[in-house]
């Protein structure tokens, strides 16, 4: 036996220190690797495991150590190594990494570690692997923040349903794809949050709908209403199983029973509309077969009438006619047809017969008329005026036949017949026409002279008549006899005017002369008060003198020369007033030129790019605009050249106005541009700020030119008010559908109320419950609804003190139960065992079932119980009998001290003291009486 310990290696050794030491030999020998390997396997002792699995650990030889192979103690050791390694260094492949994660991955306890793993080493495929498997919040967003992978990332975001931690992610994540899936379920759980409301809005839209259907008697739109709704109502339906399954059951449930009820109200309604749309239908389809038959009629007419034209053009029978007549007889005697269409039918069918019977005659017509139009056709256009008479000769009595021929045939002229008649009437029309318009011409010109001619002799204007008679006759020299024939009659009574008017000359003369003479003496003895009407006046006298003939002899000088010496003499107060105006046109020449200097200088500052804007630059040129027409006139002479000076100077300001305002008006017009962005938008307030912006760039642009401002202004304003008046009915919206929640909000608290009054236990837990999740609610959605808020608190009050109230109750119920109990003990009333079967004794809890149990097997301790009794007054601060004042100021003492070494001092357990002290016996009935006000 001693031989064989001492052959025996030192890894065999029965002492484990022996081994431990071997194990630094065995290392340093690479052949007992062996060894190593079998000690890890068998040493009993755990130390021996460790240290050899230090010496030779490897990843591969970690990961190989787990349960059952090795022992607990070993693989959690083995565990802790790769974690260490794992943390610190990275020499594991990723296949060995996966392996081990796979391996902890199961064990909640591991999150600590993982997550500070995936912190270092940045493994993606692990990462969307473990966001997959947690399950809390808490862990989801721990591993959010020590990750980067962008799939994982989004994994998380879709588990996460906590908007503060979602809003926590958004505030710190970079990446673009995270932060778009972010926003959008923020959005989701946002909508979702609204999305009763809005589901129940649309039902009750859906049901006002349905319901307005009663004042609705239109059979068909009730009926294709109905059945819209129906299908929205069913889309309705469907949309609660977005909704929680208690919460879209409820509403569902809700909704559904508004729906019967609706239906019910409307099912006599239906009926009846269904019973009118059926007779509708059936008048419709009567209409329609009316309809059919109308038209087959107007297609036999049609067919009839082409029928015709072809037995007229063609030698051929007339059967197709007769047969035609006679299916239109017979539609006719069916009935059902229009007055107006039975009366065409007669006539069609009457004209019909009357073919028949003229047949031959007709034909002989239309080859009259066929050969009219060749006629007209073989005749040469005219061309120029000579040919213009005997063309318009010939057209006339070609017109003449014509119209003869065409009120022979009527209807049974051929369409292409009469076409080809109409086509060569339009070309003789046009080729006639600027002939025509030219002898209307001459003749009015002729006709005008004639009328002159005779003014001119009534009113003594003997010259100027014989100017025109002369003019006349040059004239009709130049006519054609046919032309001259016209007006023969009215050029021979000019003539035997004229030559009248001859004779007449002299005698007629003189007495004008004279008469004018003493007009224009009158004149210079009695002058005009106006000045400009006395030059006028003389002017018409030397007008009138000019007209008058001659006067024979010597007369015709004298009278002359008397004559212009009176004009001279009428003339001579105009001669001084037109001097004045001369003065007067010279000092409007001066302003006027001081105004070319001023607007020269206007121009000179303009284009110097002084700083002018352009209601000073448009004011400066209108004011000089009217002192120019105010300036007045100035020598005709001198006129054109000044205004040509003056408009060279005011073209480039008003080039430069118009430059100005042109772009004022495109600066205008990209306003209006940038507003017409906010027309789909849905941030009203940003579109608001914007547009105010705008508005304040718009009035400092300036002037952009009369109706081009006015019509800019329009549709800028046009803009503005369209996205006014989104951003209203988006917050009308808003605001009903803040009304329609509040008011639920206010119903379920009414609810809440009423369940409030009916409530116990459990039931006012729940309650509160609610009342707490209802306040959430409404603090997060709508935190400025003071009166609701404190509405809702005040009913969380209520409740709360319901709870207290009960609990007070169950509490005092409790204790009288207990002291019942202890009376009933005292006075033997049940054993132990019957004690422990009481009803009242398993409405107890398990502290005052353990004091009455004692008490049962204890005797009664008088002294302590007095004590307990005196502590319990102690702490409700009742005071005690006068005969335990020296008692009660010891007990008082030690409690305090007691206190001040830190002792809790609880009544409940006093009382479970007090109880376990044994029955009450006679003598301590008392201690009983003042221990239940305490509690009771």
């Amino acid at each position: 036996m001693i031989f064989k310990k001492w052959r025996k290696a030192k890894w065999q050794h029965q002492d484990a220190s022996v081994r431990l030491a071997a194990i630094d030999e065995l290392v340093q020998q690479q052949d007992q690797q062996y060894v190593l390997l079998q000690l890890l396997r068998e040493d009993p002792e755990l130390r021996v495991q460790k240290k050899v699995l230090l010496a030779i650990e490897s990843p591969e030889l970690l990961l190989s150590i787990k349960e059952p192979e090795f022992s607990q103690s070993l693989a959690l050791f083995a565990q802790q190594r790769i974690e260490a390694q794992l943390l610190s260094d990275n020499t594991y492949t990723e296949q060995q990494k996966l392996e081990f994660y796979q391996r902890i991955r199961p064990f909640k306890n591991q999150q600590k570690f993982i997550l500070q793993w995936l912190s270092k080493d940045q493994n993606d495929a692990i990462a969307l692997d473990y966001a997959d498997v947690l399950d809390t919040d808490v862990a989801l967003a721990n591993l959010f923040q020590q990750i980067n992978s962008v799939q994982a990332k989004l994994v998380i975001v879709d588990k996460v349903n906590d908007t503060k931690l979602l809003t926590k992610f958004l505030k710190n994540e970079r990446e673009t794809d995270v932060g778009e899936a972010i926003t959008e379920k923020l959005t989701v759980i946002e909508e979702r949050k609204t999305l009763p409301a809005k589901i129940t809005k649309k039902a009750q839209l859906v049901l006002s709908k349905l319901l307005s259907l009663k004042d609705d008697f239109n059979a068909s739109s009730v009926l294709e209403k109905y059945q819209m709704l129906t299908q929205e109502w069913h889309a309705v339906v469907n949309s609660f199983n977005a909704l929680p399954d208690n919460e879209g059951q409820a509403l569902s449930q809700k909704l559904s029973q508004k729906y019967v009820s609706v239906e019910q109200q409307l099912h006599t309604h239906l009926a009846t509309m269904q019973e009118k749309h059926a007779h509708q239908q059936m008048l419709q389809q009567q209409e329609l077969q009316k309809a059919q038959k109308t038209q087959k009629i107007k297609e036999l007419l049609t067919e009839l009438r082409k029928r015709q034209q072809q037995v007229i053009g063609e030698d051929s029978d007339t059967e197709s006619l007769q047969t035609a007549v006679q299916e239109l007889n017979l539609m006719l005697a069916e009935g059902d047809v229009e007055k107006s269409l039975a009366q065409m039918i007669n006539a069609e069918v009457s004209k019909t017969e009357k073919l028949v019977l003229n047949l031959e005659e007709i034909r002989i017509y239309i080859v009259d008329a066929t050969r009219l139009i060749l006629e007209l056709d073989n005749s040469k256009l005219p061309q120029q005026q000579s040919e213009f008479e005997s063309a318009e000769v010939q057209y006339s009595s070609w017109s003449e036949r014509w119209r003869k021929c065409q009120q022979l045939l009527g209807d049974w002229l051929p369409e292409s017949v009469a076409t080809a008649a109409q086509q060569l009437q339009n070309d003789w029309q046009q080729a006639l026409k600027p002939f025509r318009k030219s002898a209307k011409e001459q003749q009015a010109w002729f006709n005008q002279k004639f009328s002159e001619l005779e003014r001119l002799i009534r009113s003594g204007k003997y010259r100027a008549a014989m100017a025109v008679y002369r003019k006349i006759q040059q004239a009709n020299q130049g006519l054609s006899e046919t032309a001259q024939t016209k007006i023969k009659e009215e050029f021979q009574s000019a003539t035997l005017k004229i030559d009248e008017l001859k004779s007449l000359e002299s005698f007629v003369v003189v007495p004008r002369k004279q008469a004018l003479i003493e007009q224009l003496q009158q004149l210079i003895d009695s002058p005009l008060p106006e000045i400009p009407k006395q030059a006028e006046k003389v002017k018409q006298y030397r007008k009138q003198w000019l007209v008058l003939g001659r006067a024979e002899g010597d007369m015709e000088g004298q009278f002359n020369q008397k004559f212009n010496k009176l004009c001279e003499q009428a003339f001579a107060p105009c001669r001084e007033f037109y001097t004045q105006q001369a003065s007067l046109r010279a000092d409007n020449l001066k302003k006027k030129q001081l105004i070319i200097k001023q607007l020269q200088d206007l121009n000179k500052k303009v284009e110097k790019a002084e700083s002018m804007q352009l209601n000073e630059l448009s004011k400066h040129l209108n004011q000089l605009l009217v002192n120019w027409k105010e300036a007045g006139d100035v020598d005709r002479d001198k006129y054109k050249g000044l205004q040509n000076q003056f408009n060279q100077q005011v073209t480039p300001l008003k080039n430069t106005i118009r430059f100005i305002q042109d772009s004022n008006a495109e600066a205008k017009r990209d306003l209006i541009k940038k507003a017409e962005q906010y027309l789909d938008t849905q941030d009203f307030n940003k579109a608001t700020a914007e547009l105010k912006q705008l508005q304040q760039q718009w009035r400092s642009i300036g002037f952009s030119g009369g109706k081009e401002d006015n019509h800019l202004w329009k549709q800028f304003r046009l803009v503005n008010d369209q996205v006014f008046a989104r951003r209203d009915e988006a917050k009308q919206q808003k605001l009903d559908e803040n009304n329609q929640r509040r008011q639920d909000w206010l119903t379920a608290v009414n609810a809440l109320k009423e369940q409030l009054k009916k409530a116990s236990g459990k039931e006012v837990s729940r309650l509160e419950e609610q009342v707490k999740s209802l306040l959430h609610e409404v603090k997060t959605l709508d935190r400025d609804d003071k009166p609701l808020l404190k509405l809702i608190s005040e009913l969380g009050k209520s409740i709360s003190k319901t709870r207290d109230n009960q609990r007070q109750l169950a509490k005092k119920s409790q204790f009288e139960s207990v002291f019942t109990l202890i009376e009933s003990l005292s006075d033997q009333t049940f054993t132990l065992d019957e004690l422990q079967q009481d009803a009242q004794f398993l409405t107890l809890n398990k502290g005052q079932q353990r004091a009455l149990l004692k008490a049962a097997k204890s005797d009664g301790q008088l002294q302590k119980r007095q004590t307990l009794t005196i502590e319990m007054e102690i702490i409700s601060q009742i005071d005690s009998p006068a005969q335990d004042a020296n008692l009660r100021k010891q007990i008082q003492v030690a409690m305090l001290k007691d206190k001040l070494n830190g002792a809790d001092v609880d009544i409940s357990d006093k009382l479970h003291q007090w109880l376990a002290c044994g029955p009450v016996d006679k003598d301590q009935i008392q201690l009983l009486n003042r221990v239940k006000p305490i509690f009771l």
